[in-house]
């Protein structure tokens, strides 16, 4: 703890030896996240931090974290294997909302043009209309982890203020939160935004593969061993909900799944189909924040307070018509289908060891900059980052979603 102005702020966990490990890799439990945080709350904005796991009868611990003055989502998620975790993991999605909307002007103005080669870090598959070389556009100061240098990144692929009007300079990029994340240290906070880039460009990769190399990726769920998320599958059939899950790993090497949760057939009230990925060098970690996250999405959609959540997908549909669909999907839900995952963990001792490993597999993929933009706010002082891979793939549900150089190999055909 440090002293600011005569009040306690609290700083980040000091780095050392991973020490909890359900669900989860961390250098502390859930109960210091928060105990730490709780100081905070007003300076972050939070007006409540709640349990939501109780509005749903599946019993995944879900919670909320609410910040009414957010310039974006004012109700952020978070999931774990206790209800502590999920409280911790929704709490830490708000500080990264917070620290990535906090007013600070930008490093930088500047074109292309005028800037040195190497400095400027640009996905250009980000990019919703072509941006001429001698446009200037605001930029924000980050290292390149791979080569240790200091980098620029458009400042809008780092913020997310969604506010309107936009900022001076802002409406060029695909904006998003992927890449954003907060820890207890900084290789924490790291370390979870890379995994977030690659997940995400794992799912993509196998979104667009062919219909039946996807269908090759299914995993037979007898062949989970890991025993939380073997847990959680327990709660989805006890539940009566059925899971399909996928093994999506791409050739970076970073164990990746996908799964969905959907009603079983015949049972109403029909709620949908909702899914979950994970992303860790664990593959257990991996496969617990697949499962935690579809019981997360169903939770956000029976909760219904948040923002992206489009009336449409409110619109009951005839009962009919959602049999169809059942009988259909049928043989796809039949958990006994498929394959043993063939991820395999690298975790290490430490969350600083994982990073490094991390970013190794991405630069001998051929992903050669990485760029880091520390969000800290100092009033706070939890650790919070921007991640910026240009190598890597964004997300394909954006409608203006434009594919980069991954996507076009010829093994993702």
């Amino acid at each position: 703890m440090v002293q600011d102005g005569g009040r306690s702020v609290p700083h980040a966990a000091p780095a050392g030896p991973k020490t909890f490990f359900q669900g989860t890799h961390r250098v502390c439990a859930p109960a210091e996240t928060l105990a730490r945080l709780r100081p905070s709350l007003g300076e972050l904005g939070i007006t409540r931090v709640a349990d939501i796991t109780g509005l749903d009868y599946v019993g995944i611990p879900v919670a909320i974290s609410v910040r009414p003055l957010a310039r974006g989502l004012t109700v952020q998620q978070g999931k774990g294997l206790t209800r502590e975790a999920a409280k911790a993991s929704a709490a830490m999605e708000s500080v990264e909302s917070h620290c990535a909307q906090l007013p600070r002007p930008p490093f930088l103005w500047s074109s292309v043009a005028r800037l040195a080669p190497g400095d400027a870090v640009l996905p250009r598959h980000l990019l919703r209309r072509p941006l001429r070389r001698d446009a200037s556009i605001p930029w924000m100061e980050g290292v390149d982890i791979l080569r240790g240098r200091s980098v620029l990144v458009p400042e809008e692929l780092v913020t997310t203020d969604f506010s309107v009007p936009q900022r001076p300079g802002h409406g060029r990029f695909l904006a998003s939160s992927n890449g954003l994340a907060a820890g207890n240290t900084p290789a924490e906070a790291q370390l979870h935004a890379l995994c977030e880039l690659i997940e995400r460009d794992a799912l993509t990769l196998w979104r667009h593969m062919p219909p039946e190399r996807r269908a090759a990726r299914r995993i037979d769920l007898r062949t989970i061993e890991d025993e939380a998320a073997a847990e959680l599958l327990r709660r989805y059939a006890d539940a009566r909900l059925d899971v399909a899950f996928w093994e999506t790993t791409s050739d970076i090497g970073v164990p990746s799944f996908f799964c969905t949760v959907d009603d079983r057939a015949g049972r109403p009230p029909f709620l949908g189909r909702f899914g979950g990925g994970g992303c860790h060098p664990n593959a257990g970690v991996a496969a617990c924040r697949a499962l935690c996250e579809a019981a997360q999405s169903r939770l956000a959609f029976i909760h219904g307070a948040r923002e992206d959540l489009p009336p449409g997908r409110y619109a009951l549909v005839g009962w009919h018509e959602n049999l169809e669909r059942l009988i259909f999907d049928a043989g796809m839900q039949d958990g006994r289908a498929g394959r043993a995952p063939r991820a395999r963990s690298f975790d290490g001792p430490s969350v600083e060891a994982d990073l490094a490993a991390v970013a190794g597999r991405l630069e001998t993929a051929g992903i050669g900059r990485i760029a880091v933009v520390d969000l800290t706010d100092p009033q706070v002082g939890i650790p919070c980052v921007r991640a910026v891979a240009p190598g890597l793939e964004g997300m394909d549900r954006n409608p203006a979603f434009r594919p980069g150089r991954r996507l076009g190999r010829r093994e993702c055909r």
